[in-house]
């Protein structure tokens, strides 16, 4: 029985295919997984690692990847005839380390096989190829793996599966860890679709995962959601390459006599003028008080606390957040007894964010990548209806998760801090306190105005070389975020509010942002360990300067939502509608008007 090497980058070729009674089931495994369960009755002449399709047939997957086929074939994939999914798993051989799949979807009708099991009781067969990768070469693999997907589905018998052996053995023949240096590396990300698709608001996105907070995409296909995901990620310098070793590893890190907090001092100090509370910030007090709220009684109004925190009722960045200063309180001055508890509970409860075992991310020179994705904030590009539970889990303290099910949306306010609909390109944020953190400046507009600028400007060429100029390209893009996170990260590490001067430069980033980011684990282990070009971060923003006409504009552009496209759509229609009644009611009364006066002359 043939095992996956060490030096292997591709570990298994798997097939998922879609019972009609028991749903997603793994049938085929290359090379086999260690334990292959099936009826006395039913035999694995095909080839090592085949499945018979009998209903008692069986592959006993192990425990961590028990829900692997709900993510080989995505939750609505028969409305589509072919997909591709990205996918993350926690490793079999250290559960400390992730390893990515990406897969390939097709169906076709029963009626064209040339064998045909006696389980297919459907017009269609559905199936899915999937290879299980130890590197994130997302791109690179998909390319290869839909023409093999596709000869595979020419066979129309799916026992021929020597063509999957081969595959195995090519892939690791082609693939290996030079490729992560490699331009290649961003085949199939494209974050000039990600800013043709959210204008401004990629910038919102870029630094809503800076506060690693509770993020959950929704779109479908899966292809748009997991790609869009993948594609964000790659605007942080290095993050795909090795920024995402632990993104599925959810488990616990910390011994529990651990008794370190997220304000716990460092090394290193970070400059600030004011000071925090020891365990939990007024904000997490509040929303915890809400929640409470929340679950004793759905009716009951959220507590706003006076002097304390910013009102704002938008649900959406299609407005800019106002600084009207709540004074509601509760009637009777009394908090319930399960929201005092709540108060109680949060006071002395200790977050644990730092793990004892070292950091497995590999950094370059400038301390890229950020650890985003570590100690237990995961990213998953893709999560099925059978991982409900895990966005769920109150021990996970961030994500970064897709999702096609609608299920997804049903209570996503409580537990996810932010939506983003890719389809849309719309981003969502329900905290008040965070809705402040990621107000852009006009500096940020700027910034924003002029990359979806240059983009649309390379996107509109007519010549043959569209999309492939440097200017508004694809490495352009992910350059100017470079540019900007440098400079945002020399700033944080170097001013202090303290000093009026540097607190200006400060809040060209947005003071609440910067505030919040520096207490983030990402930041936290940056500034700790300084990165040594540390000389080459600049200070200040990158597109600071007077006020203009052209901030106003881009501050226009950034309030033009497809949401509000819509509505003013909407309202142009109906005033063209209102326009045509009144022309036409004109003409009846005017020509009813005219008639009386020419009655009146003759009379007179």
């Amino acid at each position: 029985m043939e095992v996956p090497k060490e030096a292997d980058v591709v570990l298994y070729v798997l097939v998922v295919g879609f019972h009609h009674k028991k749903g997603c089931q793994l049938e085929y495994a290359y090379p086999p997984f260690p334990k292959l369960r099936t009826s006395p009755t039913t035999t694995t002449e095909a080839s090592p690692g085949l499945i018979p399709l009998g209903e008692n047939a069986e592959l006993e997957l192990p425990d961590a990847w028990k829900h692997l086929p709900s993510l080989g074939i995505p939750d609505g994939a028969h409305k589509y005839q072919s997909d591709t999914i990205y996918f993350h798993l926690p490793s079999l051989v250290d559960d400390s380390r992730t390893v990515f799949g990406i897969s390939c979807y097709r169906q076709i009708d029963a009626d064209k096989l040339l064998k045909k099991d006696s389980d297919v009781t459907r017009e269609t067969v559905q199936k899915s190829v999937c290879v299980i990768s130890r590197l994130p070469l997302y791109g690179i693999i998909e390319a290869k793996l839909a023409l093999i997907t596709h000869a595979y589905f020419e066979e129309l018998d799916f026992s021929k599966v020597q063509l999957l052996e081969d595959t195995y053995n090519q892939l690791n023949e082609s693939l290996n860890e030079k490729l992560l240096m490699e331009s290649q590396i961003f085949v199939g990300l494209s974050v000039r679709d990600l800013v043709l698709r959210f204008k401004h608001r990629v910038l919102i996105l870029f630094k809503l995962l800076l506060l690693e907070k509770r993020v959950l995409v929704y779109s479908s296909p899966v292809k748009l959601l997991s790609s869009s995901i993948i594609s964000l990620i790659s605007l942080f310098p290095e993050m795909v390459e090795h920024g995402l070793v632990e993104s599925a590893c959810h488990g616990p890190d910390i011994p529990e006599d651990h008794t370190g907090d997220a304000t716990e001092p460092l090394s290193t100090p970070i400059l600030d003028d004011k000071p925090q509370l020891s365990f939990v910030s007024e904000m997490d007090l509040l929303e915890e008080i809400n929640s409470a709220l929340t679950m004793t009684d759905d009716t009951a109004t959220p507590l706003d606390f006076s002097k304390s925190h910013l009102a704002m009722n938008s649900e959406s960045f299609d407005e800019p957040p106002t600084s009207d200063v709540g004074n509601s309180s509760p009637s009777d001055g009394q908090m319930p007894g399960d929201v005092a508890s709540v108060v109680s509970e949060s006071v002395t409860r200790q977050v644990k964010t730092f793990p004892v075992r070292p950091s497995l991310t590999k950094k370059d020179e400038y301390g890229f990548p950020l650890e985003v994705f570590t100690k237990g904030y995961i990213c998953h590009p893709y999560l099925s209806l059978a991982y409900y539970d895990l966005v769920n889990d109150p021990s996970i303290p961030g994500f970064l998760v897709g999702a096609t099910n609608q299920l997804f949306l049903h209570h996503h306010k409580k537990f996810a801090d932010a939506l983003v609909d890719v389809a849309e390109g719309k981003v969502e944020v329900y905290s008040p306190n965070l809705k402040l953190q990621l107000h852009l400046t006009k500096e940020d507009l700027r910034f924003a105005d002029y990359v979806v600028k240059m983009v649309i400007d390379e996107n509109s060429r007519d010549d043959v070389f569209h999309g492939t100029g440097w200017e508004g390209g694809e490495e352009w893009v992910r350059s100017q975020f470079r540019i900007y996170l440098m400079s945002m990260l020399g700033t944080s590490s170097h001013c202090s509010a303290l000093d009026k001067n540097q607190k200006l430069v400060l809040d060209s980033y947005n003071y609440a942002f910067i505030s919040a980011w520096r207490k983030t684990k990402n930041f936290r282990i940056w500034n700790e360990n300084a990165p040594a070009k540390m000389d080459e971060f600049p200070i200040g923003h990158p597109c600071s300067g007077e006020y203009s006409v052209s901030d106003i504009k881009a501050k226009v552009n950034s309030m033009i939502t497809p949401e509000r496209v819509k509505k003013l759509s909407a309202a142009v229609n109906a005033v063209n509608e209102t326009g045509k009644v009144l022309q036409q009611t004109t003409k009846s009364w005017g020509g009813t008007v005219s008639s009386w006066i020419s009655g009146l002359r003759k009379e007179t």
